[in-house]
């Protein structure tokens, strides 16, 4: 997964005159800004992705009980390295301090278009492991609702062979289609349970649309009364009940979800960017 952020890069030239170094990235790209920052630079790291948990997920079970400790360790030094952490909601699986930045939605893109008639539940995203979408299937095969999954990975083959009749596959979706899909669903469903935000439930929000998703963070902390269901994880019959109670209550989830705005997000990190300078 995200291989290109595992790819050798150039180490910055000693030559750049920078203000500030802000980091996404555990992997090499990541590590060139962490050396890079060592300096008087500024330094910032914005924590996404909880790689530790992602290593349980992918690979043998053995392997990945093994490697997650080690990546988690990885991790911690790599993220102490900087002088400001930021962190989308509290799913920081580490003792360091930060700030609550949410990553921003682009609430003008995302906004609602035309609806379907029927009832359709739906998923645009990485079809791997730790999306558990398998959930989603059994989900979809007990309340016979029309079901699309979107997206490409290395656990669709599998899925997709083993997929009831009223699931349907497709490839990833350019970009100035995501809107039209996420107000056409009249459910968005998750069964990710290593997200640190899901851009992609708000997004869907924003569109109009409820969300299904697991009751953990961060989606107990991002997903209101207004903005759809939480189920337990891996209970399918909690998740049944929840997606049918969602597609038959009314929801207001783009007011609560412009919370999220870009906008927000960009007021935030200049704030950031002043204090640090």
């Amino acid at each position: 997964f995200y291989l290109d952020q595992f790819l050798p890069v150039s180490l910055p030239r000693p030559e750049m005159d920078l203000d500030a170094v802000h980091v996404h990235s555990p992997g090499p790209i990541g590590l060139a800004g962490r050396i890079h920052a060592t300096g008087d630079t500024p330094s910032l790291f914005s924590f996404h992705t909880p790689t530790a948990e992602y290593a349980k997920e992918l690979g043998p079970a053995r392997s990945g009980r093994v490697a997650a400790p080690l990546v988690s360790k990885y991790e911690e030094w790599f993220i102490s390295g900087f002088d400001t952490v930021t962190s989308s909601t509290s799913a920081m699986p580490h003792e360091i301090e930060y700030t609550e930045t949410p990553v921003g939605v682009d609430t003008k893109f995302f906004s609602p278009r035309e609806t379907s008639s029927e009832v359709v539940i739906g998923y645009a995203g990485r079809v791997s492991e730790e999306k558990h979408l398998e959930w989603v299937m059994e989900t979809a095969e007990r309340t016979g609702y029309e079901t699309k999954i979107v997206g490409e990975g290395r656990h669709r083959t599998e899925l997709e062979s083993q997929a009831p009749d009223n699931v349907e596959f497709s490839d990833f979706l350019p970009r100035e289609e995501l809107p039209k899909f996420l107000s056409s669903i009249d459910v968005y469903c998750i069964g990710s349970k290593s997200d640190t935000f899901c851009l992609a439930s708000l997004e869907a929000n924003l569109c109009g649309t409820p969300v299904l998703a697991p009751e953990v963070p961060p989606f107990t902390e991002t997903i209101r009364e207004e903005q759809g269901n939480l189920y337990r994880p891996g209970d399918i019959d909690d998740m049944e009940y929840k997606l049918d109670t969602a597609i038959k209550q009314s929801y207001s989830p783009r007011s609560q979800a412009l919370r999220f705005s870009m906008e927000r997000t960009i007021d935030q990190l200049e704030e950031l960017y002043k204090s640090a300078a």
